[in-house]
């Protein structure tokens, strides 16, 4: 009996050591355990926020010996103080006025979003998960990840979720924090948890920040091969109602990938939409796309701005004129008038080659020499600026003291600067009778 009794006290004392023993290993969380958020609205599941362990229900039934009691998990809001980064407000300024959007950011995540203030931000919580490594002397080992929050792709809805609010201090913002139970209802918690102070954080600046296959640095503009040229004098005389709102604006080319021309004047705004820049206007959106802005241009260079998607960074850029090393040739010693068989039709020589010309012919200088522009598709490919050089307009018969003048203008090969042309006839008679001719010449782009 006695050597019983020992035996049943010897079970007893091992029970309660054993049980204070796990009691012990298992109670180590670092805080408190509350519920998972999925992806799915309302959707109620069970998590620890960064747990090591097992519930809390499970541990404290361990504390008994010999016997084991189910408790119901305890749902509170989770402590997200340090969760949540606020890295201050989106400072583009395309945004609308009156509306503020904060760049918001998680712990131990690059990704940034922006909200706008009173709108909800909702999160997704990850769990903790095992992950295999090399093995040790033979063995399989596993590293327990940490479970983390993550935002809500497309900021769908789910069960958690804040709000922020601008306060005096501009280095600062409000947060509230929401949670709702399985059955919609608001989950309480320590004051403390439900709202609170963030202070304003430096955004790192990314290293993979780029424009589709270009890297975002000083030198982008140059990669793309832009070309400030200054203002197209061409166009602004001879584009009609096509081209009438680019006077006053400077035209950009971008060379790569495919050429393409921007026309922009101070304070405007360059979105790139569809791997190209396109000059910003009130129907297009601007949102979540990088944003070039134009802070200035002078005579020499032409200073910018460029925002990422986000507007978390930006970066200034700086393109310099394009100036022609090349002087313009002297139609004095290339044309010569020689007479007017009407007032619509001109004999010019060039070279020892007579040619009848026209008022608004056009005449390129090529490496073959000067060549009529005579074609639709001749007109287009120098418009578009696949056909380039020297061009002389050819303009109207005069008379000046007894004289005939043949007048025109010639423009640069980048069509930023034009030079009045005047061509005395050599030797002419003293009167002609010159009758009106139909003209047959293509009229694209000529001015009215």
């Amino acid at each position: 009996m006695r050597a019983f009794l020992y035996l049943n006290c010897f079970l007893l004392l091992t029970s309660i050591l054993l049980s204070l023993f796990f009691a012990g290993f298992i109670l180590t969380p670092k805080d408190q355990v509350v519920l998972p958020i999925s992806s799915k609205p309302y959707e109620y599941k069970h998590i620890s926020r960064k747990w090591t362990g097992v519930p809390v229900a499970l541990a404290a039934s361990l504390l008994t010996p010999l016997k084991l009691e189910s408790s119901p998990y305890v749902l509170t809001l989770p402590d997200m103080r340090d969760e949540i980064l606020f890295y201050g407000k989106n400072m583009r300024p395309d945004l609308k006025e009156g509306k503020t959007l904060f760049l918001v950011g998680l712990e131990g995540q690059e990704a940034l979003t922006t909200i706008e203030e009173g709108a909800p931000l909702y999160l997704r919580y990850q769990p903790s998960v095992l992950t295999s490594q090399e093995p040790l002397w033979g063995e399989n080992s596993y590293e327990q990840q940490e479970g983390t929050y993550c935002f809500s792709s497309n900021n769908q809805p789910t069960a958690l979720w804040i709000e922020l609010t601008k306060v005096t201090h501009e280095s600062r913002v409000y947060v509230q924090l929401f949670l709702i139970d399985e059955q919609g209802e608001a989950v309480s918690g320590a004051a403390e948890r439900a709202s609170f102070l963030l202070e304003a954080k430096n955004v790192k600046p990314s290293t993979q920040w780029e424009l589709d296959k270009y890297r975002v640095d000083p030198t982008l503009l140059v990669r793309q091969r832009a070309r400030f040229t200054g203002e197209d004098l061409f166009l602004q005389m001879h584009g009609g109602s096509e081209y009438a709102s680019i006077a006053g604006h400077y035209r950009i080319d971008f060379l790569d990938p495919t050429p393409y021309s921007c026309f922009i004047q101070e304070g405007d705004c360059l979105l790139w939409e569809e791997k190209r820049w396109k000059v910003v206007d009130n129907k297009i959106r601007t949102a979540n796309k990088p944003l070039l802005i134009v802070k200035k241009v002078d005579d020499r260079i032409m200073h910018f701005e460029l925002w990422n998607e986000l507007g978390s960074q930006k970066i200034a850029l700086s393109l310099v004129r394009l100036r022609e090393h090349h002087s313009l040739p002297n139609l004095a010693t290339e044309f010569h008038f020689v007479q007017a068989k009407t007032w619509t039709q001109f004999i010019v020589e060039c070279h020892g080659k007579k040619m009848t010309l026209r008022p608004n012919d056009w005449l390129l200088l090529t490496e073959e020499g000067w060549q009529l522009i005579d074609t639709v598709e001749k007109i287009d490919d120098y418009v578009a600026q696949t056909l380039q050089g020297p061009l002389f307009i050819v303009g109207k018969l005069k008379k000046e003291g007894g004289e005939q003048i043949l007048t025109g203008h010639l423009f640069n090969t980048t069509r930023s600067e034009v030079t009045e042309v005047t061509l005395k006839q050599k030797n002419s008679p003293p009167e002609l009778s010159l009758v009106e001719t139909e003209r047959v010449q293509p009229e694209l782009y000529y001015e009215d």
